[in-house]
């Protein structure tokens, strides 16, 4: 994992990515490389892959649980993660210009909720921009394959056949209580071994248990949903960070606030554009080209690029 710190600008986060890259890329063996494609090629039998050996024992038992549910080639499957933060000073700001949430923990859950939702609602759009990885090698199913031959997609990685829960397990997204509650129950219930199995799009952060973001409040968010770019030297380039940017304000700017059924909307609308064709036009081209224009508008109206 490539991590880097919180920054305010971008180009600051983009310029750590590079710093980054290119000291693993001094350290690596010679024979080995930073592979460009978020779905695994080339991989040996599953008994020659190794689970990670971290320091806790916990984590590794984890990481076992996780092969005995997922199988290991799963694990190989890779990509961006996007952190997202609004700053606190903004959410202070605007708690007196509102009379529906009382204290700013409050507030700002509400806020991240909405965007979490309406992120899930509309996320297609951005696998229809930025996908790629539209095919996978055979042994990754270990068996037959869902794919036809010579078959393309936009995203194997958003697809059902990525690194997704079974299709039973759903948080409920109406309300951060009823997150909390729904995805407690399914640890609870042994669906899910811990919080962190629960493979949403999105994670709320800013507390080590879903229910401690009720009183701390949610600090940041966590978009999981992005391809590796193959052509990108570190994997994303700026333009379309800067773009994924602007989408999650404008899932802010939104006048809606989707709860857990237009999640579940979102989720069928995801998996079918993550099997379309990639050359193809999308099903969804009609609500895809209003909202893009949503967003132009909202640039204008806040006088920005």
């Amino acid at each position: 994992e490539l991590i880097t710190p919180p920054n305010d600008k971008l180009e600051d986060s983009y310029r750590w990515l590079s710093a980054i890259h290119e000291v693993v890329l001094r350290s690596l063996p010679e024979e080995e490389y930073i592979f460009p494609l978020s779905m695994p090629a080339g991989l040996p039998d599953e008994a020659q892959i190794n689970v990670a050996q971290l320091d806790n024992p916990e984590d590794v038992a984890y990481r076992e649980h996780l092969v005995a549910v997922y199988g290991k080639t799963k694990q190989m499957v890779s990509g961006i993660h996007y952190n997202f933060q609004l700053s606190p000073s903004f959410i202070h700001a605007i708690l007196p210009l509102q009379t529906t949430y009382p204290t700013q923990v409050e507030l700002q859950n509400a806020i991240y909720m909405k965007l979490a939702t309406n992120f899930l609602r509309y996320q297609w759009v951005l696998v229809y921009l930025l996908s790629a990885s539209s095919t996978v090698e055979a042994q990754y199913f270990k068996g037959k394959s869902p794919l036809a031959a010579n078959q393309y997609v936009r995203s194997l990685r958003s697809s059902p056949y990525g690194y997704v829960n079974e299709p039973h397990i759903k948080v409920n997204h109406d309300s951060l209580s009823q997150y909390v509650e729904s995805l407690e129950q399914l640890v609870a219930n042994g669906s899910l071994i811990a919080e962190k199995e629960y493979y949403s799009n999105v994670r709320l952060r800013g507390a080590k248990r879903v229910r401690e973001l009720l009183e701390k409040g949610v600090q940041y968010a966590e978009f999981r949903l992005f391809d590796l770019n193959p052509f990108a030297p570190y994997g994303i380039e700026l333009d379309d960070a800067k773009f994924v940017h602007l989408f999650l304000l404008l899932m802010l700017w939104l006048d809606e606030d989707n709860g857990q059924a237009g999640v579940e909307l979102g989720k069928e609308k995801l998996y079918r554009v993550a099997l379309e064709h990639p050359l193809s036009h999308t099903a969804f081209q009609t609500e895809g080209e209003q909202l893009l224009t949503q967003l132009l508008e909202m640039l204008e109206k806040l006088n920005a690029s």
